[in-house]
């Protein structure tokens, strides 16, 4: 996916682009772990989480998450560009190669955020990652 159409509004609440540490290498499989390891740990309601065609599907009652591993060549250009807005470690930024891209369905009463940002803790937990958020053009 480029990243012109990612910064355009396509009517998805939430959305991420989740730069990955050259250092680490994760797989969606692990992502999925993660996150199925934080829900069991939680008191939270658990998601059905499930992998198929190369897509995450995180499925609540009310919503759904769907993660995509994205390390095509225009990846790494991207990130230099992504690195020119970053506050800090614009040079690690900028040598990213792969990325999960995170977005979901709407969530107009906001009853999913935090679930938002238990996404993006997950994937924190695989290793140092970087948010982008791609409606904001900004870092979260």
């Amino acid at each position: 996916m480029l990243l012109n159409e990612l910064l355009s509004d396509k009517g998805n609440m939430y959305e991420a682009l989740i730069l990955l540490s050259e250092a680490i290498n994760p797989s969606l499989d692990k992502y999925a772990h993660e996150i199925e390891a934080f829900y069991q740990s939680s008191k939270a309601p658990s998601p059905q989480v499930s992998i198929s065609q190369g897509s995450l599907k995180v499925v609540f009652d009310g919503i759904q998450f769907s993660i995509i591993q994205n390390c095509e060549a225009s990846v790494a250009e991207e990130s230099k560009t992504l690195a020119q807005l970053a506050e800090s470690d614009q040079a690690q930024i900028s040598e990213v190669s792969c990325r999960f891209e995170l977005s979901s369905t709407p969530d107009y009463d906001m009853l999913y955020f935090n679930d938002y940002l238990f996404m993006l803790q997950a994937a924190d937990k695989m290793g140092k990652v970087w948010a982008f958020k791609s409606a904001d053009g900004a870092f979260i």
